[in-house]
């Protein structure tokens, strides 16, 4: 049996985060367990969460990952970089863009990364529909206005069975907090 504090979660929420068709999910959607993580691409930690801990998460079937975008950066070119991210996750091959946002962020900001959203804006009537029309817009303003609420400061945050554990663990430690979790689901293997 796990102990709490060898996991470290700092609360327990009384409701789990509202779900969305445009969250971006990895993993099985029917997996025992899933992970919340508020996330913001810009965030070194959650960057670092990308490149050294998703690589063991994405190897365990049992586990999905919720991803609910909250950039706070007013600067265009991230605001529309996020609003594609839930669009093409969403209607489009998200894998590419994903592994561009945790390995080079900064192309946001190119004039490249501009055009190559205009073509996938010109080639794809549902992610023009849901970039331009407002949808993704409004998906952003809900998390940022849910992450808030729910009293959250910085990124990554994440939500399992209703525990937040916020900032950023080490592979072996989201490890033990996920066996901890599976656990008291009563679902070991």
């Amino acid at each position: 049996m796990f102990n709490h504090s060898l996991v470290g979660y700092t609360r327990t929420l009384k409701e789990p985060p509202l779900r969305s068709e445009l969250d971006i999910v990895f993993g099985d959607s029917d997996a025992e367990l899933t992970v919340f993580m508020y996330a913001d691409y810009a965030c070194r930690y959650c960057k670092r969460f990308f490149e050294e801990v998703f690589p063991e998460l994405e190897k365990n079937d049992r586990v999905n990952i919720v991803v609910k975008l909250v950039g706070k950066s007013t600067h265009p070119a991230v605001q529309r970089a996020q609003r594609a991210a839930v669009c093409i996750y969403r209607y489009g091959n998200y894998l590419p863009l994903h592994n561009l946002f945790v390995f080079n962020y900064l192309s946001v900001y190119s004039s490249a990364f501009g055009v190559m959203l205009d073509e996938f804006i010109s080639a794809d009537d549902y992610v023009a529909q849901c970039m331009l029309e407002g949808e993704s817009e409004e998906y952003l303003a809900a998390n940022g206005k849910e992450f808030d609420s729910m009293g959250f400061t910085g990124t990554p945050v994440f939500v399992i069975n209703n525990h937040v554990y916020t900032g950023f663990r080490s592979a072996k430690d989201f490890g033990k907090i996920v066996e901890f979790e599976l656990s008291r689901n009563g679902k070991k293997r």
